[in-house]
């Protein structure tokens, strides 16, 4: 399992802006404990060995690290629908931005056209 590949297809179309407002602890403590698992699992394995006493300890241990990076992909798949909500709402502001700041061209458009025809 790769963890960055996992976290980025749960992430994957959603800007960070919606990241930071529904998942404000994202960037703070999911990304950089995502990463510390990362580490953490790699250390694991690198130590494993299988006529190692220590071996059922470190399997305890990875089991708990897997333990805790499931948590923190509930934790994220939990938030996906407000991250939908927010980027839905982003889509409708940003069309009726566009669209009022194309009418005010429009109009600015007619307004110079009827002052040449006036000033003429």
């Amino acid at each position: 399992m790769n963890l960055r590949e996992s976290v980025t297809e749960e992430f994957n179309g959603f800007s960070h802006t919606c990241i930071a407002e529904v998942a404000p602890e994202y960037y703070s403590e999911i990304a950089p404990a995502i990463e510390e698992t990362s580490k953490r699992i790699a250390e694991i394995r690198s130590k494993k060995d299988v006529g190692n006493a220590e071996t059922v300890t470190l399997m305890e241990d990875y089991s708990d690290v897997i333990k805790t990076l499931q948590e923190k992909m509930a934790n994220i798949r939990r938030k996906k629908a407000g991250l939908i909500d927010c980027e839905e709402r982003l889509k409708r502001e940003n069309n009726l931005k566009l669209k009022r700041e194309l009418l005010i061209a429009i109009v600015a458009a007619v307004v110079g056209v009827g002052l040449c025809f006036i000033l003429t």
